[in-house]
């Protein structure tokens, strides 16, 4: 049985990869961070920056998939830091103890602001160019 559907194991794998350093980084923090909602000029700054540097790290990842296959590597990458940060975010103080807890409805909207950036950035690259269509017939949908 052949089939045609990539295996997105390694994209999970460097998605869980990816996760596991980012919390682990801020678990041990040696400064604490705070998301206060008073800080919204530069937490919005900062999130711009974040959302920028991933929406390019991805891509860079993805350009070279056919067009087809770009969101699903993306979701793939971004499955695990999303179910990863669900269960931290539920246990926000024994995984982000140099976090302030006052901050963490934002910190959360900033986890979920990210993982749509990346997902917004597999579904813009991995939409047919114009005069294509996704079943491959020019015109046809």
């Amino acid at each position: 049985m052949t089939t045609d559907q990539p295996n997105h194991a390694k994209y999970v794998l460097l998605g869980m990869g990816a996760w596991l350093m980012s919390t682990a980084l801020l678990h041990w923090l040696p400064v604490p961070i705070s998301f206060d909602p008073r800080f919204t000029p530069m937490m919005a700054g900062f999130a711009l920056a974040n959302c920028a540097f991933f929406a390019a790290v991805v891509y860079l990842v993805i350009r070279r998939k056919p067009e087809a296959q770009r969101f699903a590597v993306c979701a793939a990458i971004v499955m695990p830091g999303a179910f990863g940060d669900a269960i931290a975010m539920a246990f926000f103080g024994d995984f982000f103890p140099k976090l302030d807890a006052a901050g963490s409805s934002m910190f959360a909207a900033f986890l979920l602001l990210t993982y749509a950036v990346i997902l917004a950035t597999g579904l813009f690259a991995g939409r047919p160019r114009s005069g294509a269509s996704l079943n491959g017939r020019p015109g046809n949908p």
